[in-house]
């Protein structure tokens, strides 16, 4: 792979896959690269603004993520796929944004509680934190892009997308040049030896980016005049929203629904309701899922001397061991005790 620095190459290419069991993806950026590891393991660095995201995967068993990217110093266009669902915060950084094209074989997103389709293109441009529930299947182009080069070409201002504070979401409806140019960002990134080769040659990658940004234009200007707001259920996704604050705030803490409901000030039937139409899953499954990534990650980074696997599990809220084991097993394939012992051996 070509590992490039900004200002020195024009353009570097990232590929990567990996198979695991469920687990907690972490993306943490410092300067112009950042590290994206699953359960740990990592798996690709890339020349990437500073933003972060991390994702609690709903769904047991094993997985399959992958990404092919392209990384040009203002903007970066990558292929992503995850077998598995998933909720995903995301913080964007200030002057940035992410443009997201779902394949048309892909199931719907849900942003901030809007149910977004795959026939819809996705404009974010904000710097507070997003929840966006990730299907199992999910598959798409994410554009980041420096606000400065969308605007230099005028694609903000044909989606009506700045107003004084430059924090808004729209989803442009896709047209004829937008479907057109989202089946041509698929060949682009779809295979790492295409995008490898292009980053071999300047020229060709100028060319590149010029036909990227000249596909943004046309996809989100020939709707511009359509383009909606991403309104979420406002209250429920407050509701929702803010019990997932709390209960992230401190996982191993002794939560129920009952207490999150009494605790935010509204029914438990409200709190059930609510987190279920924004996050697609119950308080309660969330709160569990929670802690077992919180504990799988205990157990990754515990050490013979000083870990134990029952102390792990009562600091993230299983008093019972015997049904932590199993649903640990459940959830990731394999006791704590072997998560514990495979991290010594590292």
């Amino acid at each position: 792979m070509d590992y490039g620095e900004r200002g020195r190459y024009p353009i570097t290419a990232q590929s990567g896959e990996i198979f695991a069991y469920g687990g907690c993806v972490r993306m943490t950026v410092i300067a112009d690269q950042y590290l994206w590891s699953f359960d740990g393991i990592d798996l690709v660095p890339a020349a990437f603004p500073e933003w972060e995201l991390e994702a609690i995967q709903l769904d047991p068993g094993p997985t399959v993520s992958r990404a092919n990217a392209l990384c040009f110093p203002d903007l970066t266009v990558m292929a992503c796929y995850e077998s598995h669902r998933s909720i995903n915060h995301l913080h964007l950084p200030a002057d940035w944004s992410l443009i997201t094209f779902l394949a048309s074989t892909s199931p719907s997103a849900r942003v901030n509680g809007a149910l977004v389709p795959n026939d819809r293109i996705v404009v974010t441009t904000s710097t507070r934190d997003h929840s966006v529930v990730i299907p199992a299947g999910y598959d798409a182009i994410q554009i980041e892009a420096a606000n400065a080069l969308l605007l230099r070409h005028g694609i903000l201002s044909q989606a009506q997308m700045l107003s004084t504070t430059t924090d808004l979401e729209l989803h442009v409806p896709l047209g004829k040049a937008g479907r057109a140019f989202r089946r041509e960002l698929f060949a682009l990134v779809r295979s790492p030896d295409h995008i490898h080769q292009i980053s071999r040659h300047p020229v060709r990658a100028a060319a590149v980016l010029d036909r990227v940004i000249r596909g943004l234009s046309a996809s989100v200007g020939e709707s511009a005049l359509t383009t909606q707001t991403l309104t979420p259920m406002r209250n429920r996704y407050r509701i929702a929203e803010g019990a997932r604050q709390l209960i992230d705030t401190d996982p191993g803490e002794a939560l129920t629904a009952t207490k999150v409901a009494e605790t935010i000030g509204i029914s438990e039937r409200e709190l059930r309701y609510a987190f279920g139409e924004v996050f697609e899953t119950s308080p309660y499954q969330y709160i569990q899922k929670r802690r077992l990534h919180e504990a799988r990650k205990a157990l990754r980074q515990g050490s013979a001397t000083e870990t134990t696997v029952t102390e792990i599990a009562f600091s993230n809220g299983f008093l019972n061991f015997g049904r932590f084991s199993g649903i640990y097993r459940q959830m990731f394939g394999e006791l704590p005790s072997q998560t514990l012992l495979d991290s010594m051996a590292d």
